[in-house]
């Protein structure tokens, strides 16, 4: 994941994504360190933190229509 998805993904706040909190960077490998802090979106994160969703398994074809409508909708 680079910086550029990290962004769109806190400002999604959908309840069918996993929130990432922050980036972890190992800054001690990082030559050049004022490069790498003015162009974040080109390296890669060592780690990151989020709030992870549980995975739920539904058959969609078993649910009512208005659980497909919701989710579209929502998605």
């Amino acid at each position: 994941m680079d910086y550029t998805i990290f962004k769109i993904l806190n400002e999604i706040h959908s309840p069918f994504t996993n929130r990432v909190l922050e980036l972890y960077y190992e800054v001690e490998n990082v030559s050049d360190k004022k490069k790498w802090i003015d162009n974040l979106n080109h390296f890669s994160p060592d780690a990151y933190k989020f709030i992870y969703l549980p995975e739920k398994s539904t058959d969609i074809l078993l649910e009512s229509i208005d659980y497909f409508l919701y989710n579209l909708q929502n998605l």
